[in-house]
């Protein structure tokens, strides 16, 4: 699936470069807000029919002067994972929060309605997480003991850097993909241990790579 979206992805930001190169370069345009767009991820929640994942999220970005897409993000995340041996278990879930802005390289339509752009965010996350069934080697006598963690709390901040494809698909709807490179800054472990999943981030790892779709809804401007 990872592997055909990427692909559509990159033949649609060839399409559209390409199509906005052989137009004439646009005047910057002075009218500051162009709308705002409501965005739902689909990855998150069709991940739980193949994975130990699941997830959902809601976003708003800010069209300013089809130049700056500035946006925040709520969403949850929760993970059941297990080791090779399907000893140990894993459990989290918790809310996450992402801040950060789009900048369009290449832009179609009045209000940028079809877009390729590169982007930045800032996450954060405070979350709970249990270990069951954890082993544990003794150095000396080098035997191991098993020992759970049920309560652990932890939090974690984080930074991403992406590239994405936004395409209108019928009057207020678009359909966005974004390709993610995330490294975490810092990470406040449990009192016990280390989390092996962030929600929001994924895999207790760095770097991190991950693959979103949103669907968008252009608000009504209710001033008009």
């Amino acid at each position: 699936m990872s592997k055909y979206i990427y692909s559509i992805l990159v033949i649609s930001t060839i399409s559209l470069t390409t199509l906005a190169q052989t137009r004439p370069k646009a005047a910057k345009d002075s009218v500051l807000y162009h709308g705002t767009h409501l965005g739902i991820s689909l990855v998150e929640p069709a991940r739980s029919f193949f994975s130990p994942v699941w997830g959902s999220s809601i976003q708003l970005d800010v069209n300013l002067m089809n130049r700056f897409f500035p946006l925040v993000e709520l969403g949850y995340a929760q993970a059941l994972l297990r080791n090779q041996e399907q000893t140990t278990r894993f459990d989290t879930k918790g809310m996450y929060f992402r801040a950060g802005i789009n900048l369009p390289l290449a832009t179609e339509g009045p209000n940028a309605e079809n877009q390729f752009f590169v982007g930045a965010r800032l996450g954060f996350s405070a979350f709970d997480y249990s270990i069951s069934g954890g082993t544990f080697g003794d150095t000396y006598w080098n035997e191991g003991y098993i020992k759970d963690f049920p309560n652990e709390k932890a939090k974690a901040t984080w930074g991403e850097l992406l590239v994405g494809l936004r395409i209108q698909i019928a009057g207020p709807v678009s359909l966005g993909w974004s390709g993610r490179m995330k490294t975490t800054f810092r990470i406040w472990n449990g009192e016990h241990s280390v989390p092996a999943y962030i929600p929001g981030y994924g895999r207790n790892q760095k770097p991190n790579y991950d693959l979103m779709l949103h669907l968008y809804y252009r608000l009504p401007d209710f001033y008009n």
